[in-house]
């Protein structure tokens, strides 16, 4: 992020929803976001927010679904500062009807929603530390080869009549 908060994200970096993910808690709690390693002396309240876990399954016929689990990380000073941030993320989810819009590359709003598909969990990690974990699925098409349909189908056995009689 650089000093105007705005994200920079590769296109092979990042998916769609775990950058509109991100932009939401920015905007619901701005402070540091750490999208790799946290370093050395990080500054208090931040966050860490690394790549989500997800895991497919089958959905229909034409497409999967594809889950995904984000468990980041809130810092402050006390383990009382890191539960009174932790908890505004996940009371604004809530307020949100546990939603967030997807943006583009530009950080601006699609038009489209994606809904968190489990209650939101806060939990105390360490010191200072609490998680919260959001939950959200996304559905996908199955690729299929374009072919060329065929209008008619000529069959030419060349088969001889045979008499019942032999």
């Amino acid at each position: 992020m650089n000093d105007q908060g705005v994200y920079t994200i590769e296109s092979d970096e990042i998916d769609i929803e775990f950058g509109s993910i991100m932009k939401c808690i920015h905007d619901m709690f701005p402070c540091e976001v750490y999208l790799k390693e946290i370093p050395e002396g990080f500054v208090f309240p931040s966050i860490y927010l690394p790549q989500p876990y997800h895991h497919d399954f089958n959905d229909t016929l034409n497409s999967y679904k594809v889950e995904y689990m984000l468990t980041m990380k809130v810092m402050g000073a006390n383990s009382n500062e890191s539960y009174n941030h932790a908890s505004l993320i996940a009371n604004e989810f809530r307020k949100k009807r546990k939603r967030f819009p997807l943006v583009d590359s530009e950080g601006k709003p699609t038009g489209h929603v994606v809904n968190l598909t489990r209650g939101i969990e806060v939990s105390r990690l360490d010191y200072g530390v609490h998680q919260v974990i959001l939950s959200w699925a996304t559905r996908h098409n199955y690729f299929n080869e374009v072919t060329v349909k065929m209008g008619y189908l000529d069959i030419n056995t060349n088969l001889k009549e045979v008499s019942p009689s032999g």
